[in-house]
């Protein structure tokens, strides 16, 4: 390499790649903190982490800044030397290549380390953020039914109600809850509940969107958070719900359960209250257990209507056990399989 070649690498591209390395690290730092903690952290509330936790991160993240810190403070040491150096060679270029060949070796040492301990911290960044966001979305699912839990809830729905604010766009608030299950708990045991409540939560995932969030809000209860529309695509929405939970076989050792749902819904309005749009779908969802339970009403704002057909209600919501053993002799299920064609037939005809 010419004298001058090595002049211009030294003094210009080594600089830059430096810096633009250093930045890169510092800047990763940056966003890890603000983006995974944010202002969670001023609240001292970070989702999975106790305040000693949130402390001993912050610490963890701080001695990696100063360790970059400290590695920057010692190759710009020894980038200073060789500036010197550099300047020397430039009064006095009879020096020769070997000395800048020397230089340039020392040079590369001090990069190639500084590359070391900057994939090093990279690496521990790397590993931090990977445990945040692991607690994190720990801290915001329901360990029994895999679903977002109250948590989760809350932030969505915040998140949704100023969307609707600032632009007006729309949402359904819709609270799910299992028509008798105490009686459920009282008769089978928890365990029978908990299995209800695990393979119901997989069909209210399976019957919404991708887009929409199901949530379990609490104990038997279910809020889901739906994209509005007119009130037939409301209608549409809920009857399918209702309807897939009651053709569901729920399977629990050798017993077979079918269970109900009831629901109430409510759209947001201009200068509603979050508490206000809870309480109205709460509401809705007390007048389709006082009409009879295996309903969907929706509250309007001034009152509840029942959004299930009146010549499709359902019969009384219970939820009844049948063994899964004997098959009917082959004269029974043809009968059996008569009447149910017949049942059908006439709905059919009904609708």
């Amino acid at each position: 390499m010419m004298l001058a070649e090595f002049l211009y690498v030294a003094d210009g591209g080594s600089a830059f790649l430096t810096g633009a390395m250093i930045g890169a690290v510092l800047l990763c730092a940056g966003m890890v903190l603000g983006l995974l903690l944010g202002r969670r952290l001023v609240k001292g509330s970070v989702p999975g982490f106790s305040s000693d936790d949130v402390l001993k991160i912050v610490a963890q993240f701080t001695n990696v800044t100063h360790g970059v810190a400290e590695d920057m403070s010692q190759y710009r040491q020894v980038m200073d030397l060789a500036g010197q150096r550099i300047r020397d060679l430039k009064q006095n270029p009879a020096d020769g290549d070997d000395s800048a060949m020397q230089l340039l070796a020392q040079m590369t040492q001090a990069n190639e380390l500084l590359q070391r301990r900057i994939a090093d911290a990279e690496k521990t960044l790397g590993e931090q953020s990977q445990q945040i966001a692991a607690a994190t979305s720990e801290a915001r699912t329901d360990t029994l039914t895999g679903l977002a839990n109250r948590r989760a809830f809350e932030d969505e729905f915040q998140r949704r109600t100023a969307e609707f604010r600032r632009h007006g766009t729309r949402f359904l608030l819709v609270l799910v809850d299992i028509d008798r299950f105490k009686h459920l708990n009282d008769t089978y045991g928890h365990p029978a509940g908990d299995a209800v409540l695990a393979q119901l939560s997989a069909v209210l995932r399976q019957t919404v969107r991708d887009s929409d969030l199901v949530t379990r809000y609490g104990g038997e209860e279910f809020a889901l958070l739906l994209s509005a529309g007119g009130m037939s695509q409301v209608t549409d929405s809920l009857e399918r719900i209702r309807r897939a939970v009651e053709g569901t076989e729920f399977r629990l050792d050798d017993r077979i359960l079918r269970v109900t749902i009831s629901s109430g819904a409510a759209e947001p309005v201009e200068s509603e209250a979050a508490a206000a749009l809870v309480k109205r779908s709460d509401a809705a969802l007390y007048a389709a257990k006082e009409a009879g339970r295996n309903r969907c009403f929706f509250h309007t704002g001034t009152a509840c209507i029942q959004l299930t057909p009146v010549d499709a209600v359902p019969a009384a919501a219970v939820t009844s056990p049948t063994s899964a053993a004997p098959r009917l002799p082959p004269e029974a299920e043809f009968r059996q399989a008569c009447a149910d064609l017949r049942r059908r037939l006439e709905e059919v005809t009904r609708g």
